[in-house]
């Protein structure tokens, strides 16, 4: 079978927003997703500067009570919980009752995550250490695993699918988006929901900016500024125009209801975009590829792939968003897309979304694949920028800054790519979608 896949309904939970319309708000207006957070400062983390999702307490006790969640400790599986069934339900999809005699057996769920557990273990290890395992309960363990979030999501929809976890960093998102597409396209399944999710813990935030690379170079910030405990977000925003400054992390989830074209036409479904194109690989750690860097031949095989497989050209690509974290991978980056774009008589507008959003790690590819079918549905550019001051005249010729908001053009065509821990590559071709 070679089935056409498109996507009927998005989530997510952001750092600038929670929920698609305000999150759609934040990204046309160019409003960012980070703040500085006392309690990291406290830890003596040095990216204390992070994007964290603001959901309100009353609303996550509401959320809990109505889909039956007790005893939630992880918020990385309540970010993804929260995007995944606002997808569902923004696809026009009904939540099966939890006694329903069967489940719905044309629909599953990959839904991935780097640490979703560290928030439950946290609440484990401290209970354990002062031996109060009783006091433990009998969710954490649940919660502890990385497929926890697939698992109550499945719960909560009543998927009869296959219902999974995948985690590969920051590649994980896109990861997940392409193994959901393959399952409709093969016809294993109508409907999937698929997504990642990472939440808001400062022990994964502690542990990301300890990360060097095989030469010993930084991967999550600048101590030229970092370690000076002053800047304020101004200050640091602007260090980021201005230079790589390094990673501002942070958390949330994005999620997707992606189902086959004769499903989504049979049930008269809105359809945002078609995926069109899709390629996961990985450079094996060689020729420049290691557990953290990148084999930038591997990573535009991927790319290219992706656009084969699209049967789309590089010409006719509007919007391309990179991966762009403002650390030493961007140039590896504007290295790549120099080869790629330079020969071309129309080059797409590069985009970056993590200057608003913050480097949502394990979420922050799902994130921004949302992201991008809402630049497409509603047909702007995100204001934003990563050391462009620092970058050559032909890369930030073509990419965007804050004054470079666009509007009103007919984009119709998107690529998204993403890599991560362990040299692995994710890219995916969407069209917007027109009868």
């Amino acid at each position: 079978m070679n089935k056409r896949v498109v996507v009927t309904g998005i989530g997510v939970v952001a750092p600038n927003g929670v929920g698609i319309d305000k999150f759609n708000d934040s990204l046309f207006n160019g409003s960012f997703g980070m703040r500085v957070h006392d309690h990291l400062k406290d830890l003596n983390i040095k990216c204390f500067i992070a994007g964290i999702p603001s959901v309100d307490a009353d609303i996550v006790e509401e959320f809990c009570k109505r889909h039956r969640i007790v005893k939630l400790k992880s918020s990385g599986i309540l970010y993804g919980c929260m995007a995944g069934i606002e997808a569902w339900i923004d696809a026009g999809l009904k939540i099966e009752e939890r006694n329903s005699s069967h489940a719905l057996w044309d629909s599953g769920c990959v839904f991935g995550s780097s640490c979703v557990g560290i928030d439950a273990f946290d609440f484990n290890y401290k209970q354990a250490k002062v031996k109060n395992v009783k006091k433990i309960g009998g969710r954490i363990a649940q919660q502890a695993m990385n497929s926890g979030v697939s698992a109550y999501l499945g719960g909560i929809l009543g998927l009869g699918n296959q219902v999974t976890t995948n985690a590969s960093e920051t590649n994980t998102g896109l990861e997940s988006i392409i193994n959901g597409y393959y399952r409709i396209k093969w016809g294993l399944a109508e409907k999937m929901l698929v997504g990642s999710t990472e939440g808001s813990s400062p022990y994964l935030y502690g542990a990301y900016e300890t990360i060097r690379t095989e030469e010993g170079v930084s991967v999550t910030y600048n101590p030229v500024y970092n370690d000076a405990f002053k800047f304020s977000l101004e200050d640091e925003l602007k260090l980021h125009k201005d230079s790589l400054g390094g990673i501002m992390p942070g958390s949330g989830s994005g999620a997707m209801v992606i189902e086959s074209l004769q499903s989504a036409q049979s049930r008269s479904a809105k359809i945002y975009a078609e995926i069109v194109g899709t390629h996961i690989n990985s450079g094996g750690q060689t020729n420049g590829g290691g557990l953290i860097s990148t084999n930038q031949d591997m990573l535009n095989s991927c790319i290219t792939s992706s656009l084969s497989d699209a049967n789309v050209q590089f010409q006719d690509l509007d919007i391309l968003v990179g991966q762009f974290q403002s650390n030493y991978c961007d140039l590896v980056e504007k290295d790549l897309l120099e080869v790629l774009l330079s020969p071309l008589d129309s080059i797409p507008n590069i985009v970056a979304l993590k200057p608003l959003i913050s480097h949502c790690l394990g979420g922050s590819g799902s994130i921004e694949a949302v992201a991008t079918i809402l630049m497409l549905s509603n047909q702007y550019l995100v204001p934003s920028f990563i050391g462009q001051n620092s970058l050559p005249s032909f890369f930030s010729s073509h990419y965007h800054s804050t004054a470079d908001k666009i509007v009103n053009n007919n984009f119709k065509v998107a690529l998204k790519y993403s890599y991560g821990v362990g040299d692995v590559n994710s890219s995916i071709v969407i069209k917007k979608w027109e009868e």
